[in-house]
């Protein structure tokens, strides 16, 4: 499989100009783009995946999908692509713009180990949709298991350290699904 290649931004975000490749951004620790999208059922309940094991941070659980920017894409088309290369689930056609939503954009920065630094602006969606687990396609190579929870679970799962270290999501997510009770 040929590797992704992404663009390479400045610390403020802007597009340098500079493509490589996964493996080179991440050795470099330049900054790049990604995308994480959070599925929210009608109860208000997160689908949470479990990464495959091979993976970094495998075996902790995760949001629903997440994935890299490829070099010249927009948030968007990674969206779609991501939601059906990890899942296999497809937004079904007639859903409201409302039902998808821009939650957050905001930067995350850690070392995983010598030869790999994330340095990521990420674009948190919000998908409002109900899905049966039951008919998820899941791909073998980067999901283990997929499960619906409250957000106090994850909440406990990142608690027990059982989520994938970029956990800043949860509280955004957190915030949106408080004032959604409230409505």
């Amino acid at each position: 499989m040929k590797e992704e290649m992404i663009d390479v931004l400045d610390e403020n975000g802007i597009p340098t100009g500079e493509v490589l490749s996964r493996t080179e951004i991440h050795a470099k620790g330049h900054w790049h783009e990604t995308i994480l999208i959070c599925v929210i059922n009608s109860k208000n309940e997160i689908l949470m995946q479990k990464r495959a094991n091979h993976k970094v941070f495998g075996g902790k659980w995760d949001l629903t999908v997440a994935g890299h920017l490829n070099a010249g894409s927009f948030a968007m088309d990674t969206l779609f692509a991501e939601m059906m290369e990890e899942i296999g689930f497809v937004i079904p056609q007639g859903t409201y713009i409302r039902d998808l939503k821009h939650l957050k954009s905001f930067r995350d920065s850690r070392v995983v180990a010598k030869d790999f630094i994330e340095n990521q602006f990420m674009n948190l969606y919000i998908v409002h949709v109900d899905i049966d687990i039951a008919n998820i396609n899941l791909q073998d190579e980067e999901v283990e298991q997929v499960k619906w929870c409250s957000i106090f679970d994850v909440k406990k799962l990142a608690q027990k350290g059982d989520c994938h270290p970029r956990t800043a999501w949860i509280d955004f997510v957190y915030k949106y699904i408080s004032r959604l009770a409230f409505r």
